[in-house]
Order: structure tokens, then C-alpha cells, then sequence
């Protein structure tokens, strides 16, 4: 395929940083392909053990070229690794620091894979795996740690606020019995001042 259309101009850390952050930007400006399962003959002639990708609709990888003519290879975004995808594909390509489970999402890109094509066009090969750092390490147990301390310091802030509700609702409440009581005494009895308590008493007040 005619890769060159979809070239960017883009230095390695640049991509690492939007892919962390943004991977969706990247979505046009990529090449879908997945791991050929058979490989053998491919192999034939070539270096044996040469894993080798092929360009697919709903491939499970994204190769970004740059106009230096280096091709960078991703996983898609929102990859999952379940029984389609099993940790042990991902492996070919990638070096998986951390502990990863089926069903994860959560991982960084630290380094992305290299990839060339093969001189008919027809399929790229893996030159240089990549790097993946999996939640239960640095970056991403940090992160998770900070989410968790906002989320208990948002229900702490919650339940004071639910305090200061209800002690509002009291307040307003014995506010409307004092003025309820107040309309349903003589008039005589509510301007009282310094007036001796036995003559209100003597007065029904």
C-alpha cells in the first residue's frame, strides 16, 4: 500500500506523549494490521523467526509512518487483552513490564515497536519490539493512587456537606416553630420587656 500518505512529521517522543494522552488524534493517520497467524511460509525466505504483520480492517495494532521514513508500530487504542488477544501475542512485540491480566486496559506506552515492510509491499516485519508499563508499576500505580485520594476527599467534602444540610434544615425548622408560636400569642404578651413574669403568667402568656 502506498504508506506515504499517511506520513507524519513526528519524533518519537512526541507520538509516546499523544498516544498516552490523546491516542484518537492519531486514528487517520495510521495503518490497521494484525499478526499473521501462519507465517511459515513467509518465512522461507526470510530470516527464520521474523515475525511478520498484515494490514487489516480491524487490526489489533496501529503502524504510524513519519516522514523520516521510520514506521512505528502501537497498539490500537483501547486495546484488550482477552482470549482473542492473549498476553502471550502482545509479548511478540512488546516488552510488558508489570502485571498483566485478561480484561486490562490500563498500561503506558514507554517505547513504541519499529517496523519495516517487506520489499513486495505485501507485509511488514518486526525490527525493534516496543515497551508497555502495566498499572501495577511506577506511572500508572501513581496515578491510581492520586484518582483514589480525590475520590475519597470528594466523599469527605460530600459528607460534610450533608452535615451542614441537615443542621440548615434544624435551624430552619425551630425558626418556624418560634415564629408559629410567636403568631399564636396575645399581642399583649409579645411585647414583654422588662414586664414581671408573674403578670404574664397572670395574663396566660
Amino acid at each position: 500500500m502506498e504508506s506515504t500518505k499517511y506520513s507524519l512529521e513526528i519524533y518519537e517522543q512526541e507520538l509516546i506523549a499523544i498516544y498516552n494522552k490523546l491516542p484518537h488524534v492519531l486514528a487517520r493517520r495510521i495503518i490497521k494490521v494484525s499478526i499473521i497467524e501462519e507465517q511459515t511460509q513467509l518465512q522461507s525466505n526470510e530470516v527464520e523467526n521474523q515475525l511478520f504483520l498484515q494490514e487489516t480492517n480491524n487490526g489489533n495494532y496501529w503502524i504510524v509512518p513519519t516522514e523520516d521514513k521510520i514506521y512505528w508500530l502501537l497498539p490500537k487504542d483501547k486495546l484488550k487483552i482477552n482470549s482473542f488477544l492473549n498476553i502471550d501475542k502482545l509479548k511478540l512485540l512488546f516488552d510488558c513490564i508489570g502485571s498483566q491480566t485478561e480484561d486490562t486496559r490500563d498500561f503506558i506506552l514507554i517505547k513504541p515497536a519499529k517496523v519495516s515492510q517487506t520489499p513486495d509491499g505485501r507485509y511488514w516485519k518486526i525490527e525493534q519490539r516496543g515497551v508497555l508499563e502495566f498499572a501495577n508499576n511506577s506511572a500508572s500505580s501513581q496515578l491510581e493512587s492520586e484518582l483514589e485520594q480525590t475520590k475519597n476527599k470528594y466523599e469527605q467534602l460530600q459528607h460534610q456537606f450533608d452535615n451542614l444540610t441537615i443542621e440548615r434544615n434544624q435551624l430552619q425548622s425551630q425558626v418556624a416553630e418560634l415564629a408559629n408560636t410567636a403568631i399564636g400569642q396575645p399581642r399583649h404578651c409579645l411585647n414583654v420587656g422588662n414586664t414581671n413574669k408573674d403578670v404574664l403568667k397572670n395574663l396566660d402568656c
